[in-house]
């Protein structure tokens, strides 16, 4: 097996891994951050054709967004030095914060008009 079929293998069972450290977790975070961090320039580049006039915004591509930040956000709180049952509570107050960010900014492109369903 060549090295780059094999460190996807590693990283593909990390990331599947459901029993994890809170390391693993910290680089379960970080590596779905850096794979999603597509969909940060995937949003910037249809919020700019929204601005000109020559598109809409889609739904899946502010999903993608918020999903790249639960990741981004996750990694950064998985590397404060507090307690594990502080970090799991400061992960999950972080997703419930999210999903209401989501709400509020497809509600506010749909106001506006520029959101493509």
């Amino acid at each position: 097996m060549d090295i780059n079929k094999e460190l996807a293998k590693k990283l593909l069972d990390l990331l599947a891994k459901k029993d994890a450290s809170q390391e693993e977790k910290k680089v379960q975070a970080l590596i779905k951050s850096a794979i999603l961090s597509v969909n940060l320039s995937a949003f910037i580049n249809e919020v700019e054709a929204a601005r000109m006039g020559l598109g809409k915004i889609r739904t899946e591509t502010v999903k993608g967004l918020v999903e790249y930040a639960r990741a981004h956000n996750e990694s950064q709180i998985r590397s404060l030095d507090v307690p594990d049952d502080k970090v799991e509570a400061l992960v999950a107050q972080e997703n419930i914060r999210l999903t209401e960010v989501e709400i509020w900014v497809l509600g506010t492109l749909a106001y506006f008009g520029v959101l493509e369903n």
